[in-house]
């Protein structure tokens, strides 16, 4: 059985805790990653065994809530999808973690999304139908029916919450370029 290969990278991560600080300021780490680990894994390993006070939100671990959201390099990323190594590979042996917008970090890794949902909030980027979705009509579906029915009705929430997510990744770049 082969031995899992690891490689030594430099990671520069912001840090900004108001309690304590003033202004924020990068800290560096030299980690030992393998080519199984992504970013989450690195902030983990960060929290766990160099500094517990390091905050970054996290949630789902697939890439699909977007909670994980993170600049590596600048480049806007989810700390739960992209590999350490590749990261490695395109912009050299030390990476710079940094939240999506500094300007608005509570601590650390953690932003204020508070404009953003109150924006979202106000366009509603759904259609909105007058058309009841259950009406009355004395019939009753038979269950192969409603099961089809409750599965695409899952499937739209979940590209609902997948073009969220994309939007707000999106208003981010774009803020950037404000």
């Amino acid at each position: 059985m082969s031995e899992i290969k690891k490689v030594s990278v430099v990671f520069k991560v912001f840090r900004f805790n108001p309690d304590n600080d003033v202004l924020p300021y990068y800290k560096t780490y030299e980690l030992e990653v393998t080519q199984e680990d992504v970013v989450l894994d690195v902030l983990n390993k960060i929290k766990w065994e160099h500094s517990g006070s390091l905050s970054y939100r996290r949630s789902c671990r697939h890439g699909i809530c977007g909670s994980c959201a993170i600049k590596v390099n600048g480049k806007a990323t989810l700390a739960c999808k992209d590999n350490v190594l590749e990261l490695a590979n395109i912009f050299g042996e030390e990476l710079v973690l940094e939240p999506q917008n500094q300007k608005r970090a509570y601590k650390d890794m953690v932003i204020d999304k508070s404009d953003f949902w109150d924006k979202y909030d106000a366009i509603k980027p759904y259609l909105i139908d007058d058309i009841d979705e259950n009406p009355e009509t004395g019939e009753e579906l038979p269950e192969k029916e409603i099961i089809d029915r409750k599965r695409e009705r899952k499937m739209e929430l979940w590209q609902k919450e997948y073009e969220r997510i994309r939007m707000y990744l999106e208003y981010l770049s774009l803020e950037k370029t404000e």
